[in-house]
């Protein structure tokens, strides 16, 4: 690798570890736990949560550390792979510029997610078989499946975008394949949840509208001129448009497959830069002007992604209320709202009713349906039937809950029968977090 080669790739990874650092810093004086509830859907699944648990090292320290250092690798990796199918360094390096200026670059390496570990498996197997290492870049992928096999339908399309490459290029069977693959893996999952929209696709997909894992309105907008620029002067990576098409249509399924349709869109955001870069303009200043409103709004989307996301939950509060209720120590069930069951799980132990994977796999979704009639409901009966039927022991509400994103108001719903009936008492009631505990009738009438 020449020098301006390996400069270019350190300044990238340099931009990238500001970001992280920068996200991590504003984290910590705005609030001193590690941030987004969704985070600890995997943090449950962890297999190293009690060695990590039952060490001296600081777990929280280790979810934000691994993240970091493995950003390192995966820019690099991604670098080598997009060389060896452009054969162009700057291409390369644009490309890799443009995912360490994403959220989704940001999401991967600031959260302990089952995705970060699995991907640099992942992009070491298709470094390899790149470079022709075919015996252990199938050991990698196949390690890929070990650690998380949801991601086999990512190693299947990886296996057909290599195969092709032996192909004679007229032949249908990688698209097929793909398609194929797809078919199945909607059909197998239940298939589509009904009701998707463009307002949808840009409160759930795109990161400059609350989410946390979705494009930037300019990666976005980048991705697709490059789509556009690609498409007569490519002729061998039509397979990538029906790639990122197959992996968007899987992603309404699991959300988390978004990522690995970034990580191809940026391979056309890059294309799209290096192609500005080297079209001749009649005029220089114009061209420069372009450049720096593309780059300004990539910083801007990944800026505005890093303040929202290190004001979001969990709080100090609601971590210590969780704490509490892990001393009680008894048994029971917790209510609450699905956004926030995996979060009270991970802390206070206490199985919860509804979390993010029972609203991301199930598809009738009829406990977070019935949970939330129960929430809107004044009927005694009706709430004392729900929570027999459903173990439940305690309600956990916060600020959030009370303010817009169930109830509008302390006279609305259960709220109400919370504080008037005499089978709910409130247990716990700090930093806007209540905790009611659920008294059987049976008992105590």
């Amino acid at each position: 690798m020449k020098n301006k080669e390996l400069n270019g790739i350190l300044i990238v990874i340099i931009i990238s570890s500001i970001m992280i650092i920068g996200f991590h810093a504003l984290r910590f004086s705005n609030l001193n736990t590690i941030h987004d509830y969704e985070q600890y859907e995997d943090i449950n699944l962890s297999e190293n949560k009690f060695i990590l648990s039952n060490s001296q090292t600081n777990p929280d320290l280790i979810y934000r550390l691994v993240p970091f250092l493995l950003s390192f690798i995966n820019i690099f990796l991604i670098y080598l792979a997009t060389k060896k199918i452009t054969k162009n360094s700057l291409h390369s390096t644009l490309t890799t510029l443009v995912f360490s200026l994403s959220p989704i670059n940001l999401f991967l390496h600031t959260t302990y997610n089952q995705i970060t570990f699995p991907l640099t498996l992942l992009l070491i197997g298709i470094t390899l078989l790149l470079y022709n290492k075919h015996f252990f870049g199938f050991i990698f992928l196949l390690t890929t499946l070990f650690v998380n096999p949801n991601l086999i339908i990512i190693v299947i399309f990886c296996l057909i975008l290599f195969f092709d490459r032996s192909i004679t290029k007229n032949s249908i069977t990688p698209f097929i394949g793909m398609i194929l693959s797809t078919y199945i893996y909607v059909i197998f999952n239940n298939s589509i949840k009904p009701g998707f929209s463009f307002y949808i696709f840009l409160t759930d997909y795109v990161a400059d509208f609350s989410t946390s894992i979705g494009f930037s309105i300019f990666g976005l907008i980048l991705g697709i001129l490059g789509i556009i620029f690609s498409w007569s002067k490519k002729k061998d990576i039509y397979l990538f448009y029906v790639s990122i098409i197959s992996l968007f249509i899987i992603s309404l399924i699991d959300k988390r497959y978004l990522i690995f349709c970034e990580l191809l869109l940026i391979y056309f955001g890059g294309f799209a830069l290096f192609s500005i870069l080297k079209t001749k303009w009649k005029s220089d200043e114009l061209k420069h002007y372009v450049l720096t409103i593309i780059l300004c709004g990539l910083i801007f989307s990944s800026g505005s992604y890093i303040k929202r996301m290190s004001e979001i939950g969990p709080t100090k509060p609601e971590i210590d209320s969780l704490l509490w209720l892990k001393s009680q120590n008894l048994p029971g069930i917790v209510l609450s709202g699905f956004e926030y069951g995996d979060f009270i799980h991970s802390i206070s132990g206490y199985e919860v009713l509804t979390n993010n994977k029972y609203h991301r796999t199930s598809k009738d979704q009829i406990k977070i349906y019935e949970t939330n009639l129960i929430f809107q409901s004044r009927t005694l009966s009706k709430i004392v039937t729900f929570f027999e039927k459903e173990k439940i022991s305690y309600v956990w509400i916060n600020k959030k809950m009370k303010n817009g994103q169930i109830w509008g108001n302390s006279e609305q719903g259960i709220l109400l029968v919370l504080r008037t009936s005499k089978y709910f008492s409130k247990v716990y009631d700090h930093g806007n977090v209540q905790i009611w505990a659920y008294k059987n009738p049976n008992i105590y009438e």
